[in-house]
């Protein structure tokens, strides 16, 4: 990544990029010559060797009800080069850009299997992660995610720091915010700082306690949170407020890993209440005390049944 803003003639290459769907086959420029550097050694890199960077075992922490935190073993890689910006406000931009790389492209730095995982920087910033995912080392100063992680990112106006979804990038010099993607949707919550999110139908300017939604590039409107839901799983819990039992279901298959079925008829009622995500059959015990029933194997998933 450039250590500049892109130029006019950056963002005619993106749009030119975006429309083709590949690197224009008669442009013979330093960037584009880059990227076709860049395909060329994705392409001939081993699966083994983009997977093969795991760096810890199991971590282990306790999640106490009511804590702000719960403890983490955290991973601390070599220090970090960070390049440099001429901003001296703490900005974060979303830019809904093609992807040229593989999603899992770069090295794997840290992952959270069944438990979230702490990642810590050599400048003292910090990512946890939420259980089911996995950041990835793109360059010295750029990173990819894929699932959802709280980054709590050192402010130095000298140097920037960013994020890539699978259909944005989150450029920052300093703040807290949260990232979750998944498949086609990205959602960026601010808690401090200041955020633009761009893309091609226009900006929208985040300020902290907004957040926005883009799904299959399509940005929707920016919304006015207390950021409980959005900051819920960094305390080891599920908050849901009138929200569908199909959406609270899907919250916990996600951090769980697992497949839950519920019948149309459950998944449209609404509820409202708090999980204790400490231990998973308590919390789908919970769950399906919440809505009258209980969880029983089918397959490779659970169905509820009502009793």
């Amino acid at each position: 990544m450039s250590n500049s803003l892109p130029t006019n003639r950056d963002r005619e290459l993106a749009t030119a990029i975006g429309r083709a769907g590949r690197l224009p086959e008669d442009d013979a420029g330093e960037v584009v010559e880059a990227l076709r550097e860049l395909q060329a050694a994705h392409a001939q890199m081993p699966l083994d060797e983009r997977a093969g960077a795991r760096m810890w075992g199991n971590v282990e922490r306790r999640i106490r009800a009511g804590a702000d935190r719960p403890a983490l073993r955290r991973v601390t890689p070599m220090r970090l080069v960070w390049g440099t910006v001429s901003v001296a406000a703490a900005v974060l931009i979303l830019i809904l850009v093609p992807r040229l790389v593989a999603p899992t492209s770069g090295q794997l730095v840290a992952q959270a299997e069944s438990e979230s995982a702490e990642y810590l920087a050599g400048d003292g910033s910090t990512v946890l992660l939420r259980p089911g995912s996995s950041l990835y080392r793109l360059s010295e100063d750029t990173f990819r995610l894929e699932g959802e992680g709280f980054f709590d990112v050192t402010s130095r106006p000298e140097r920037v720091f960013a994020v890539e979804t699978v259909n944005g990038v989150v450029e920052v010099l300093g703040t807290r915010f949260v990232v979750t993607s998944r498949e086609s949707r990205t959602r960026v919550y601010l808690e401090e700082g200041s955020v633009r999110f761009s893309s091609g139908e226009g900006q929208l300017l985040l300020e902290p306690g907004q957040a926005v939604e883009s799904l299959a590039g399509v940005i929707g409107p920016v919304e006015s949170t207390t950021g409980r839901e959005d900051l819920d799983w960094t305390r080891g819990e599920v908050f849901f407020q009138s929200r569908s039992a199909g959406m609270v279901a899907e919250e916990l298959g996600w951090h769980f890993g697992l497949s839950l079925e519920l019948s149309e008829e459950v998944r449209t009622e609404t509820v409202s209440g708090t999980l204790i995500l400490e231990d998973r059959d308590q919390a789908l015990q919970d769950f399906a005390l919440v809505l009258g029933g209980r969880f029983v194997e089918s397959g490779d998933a659970l169905r509820f049944i009502r009793d």
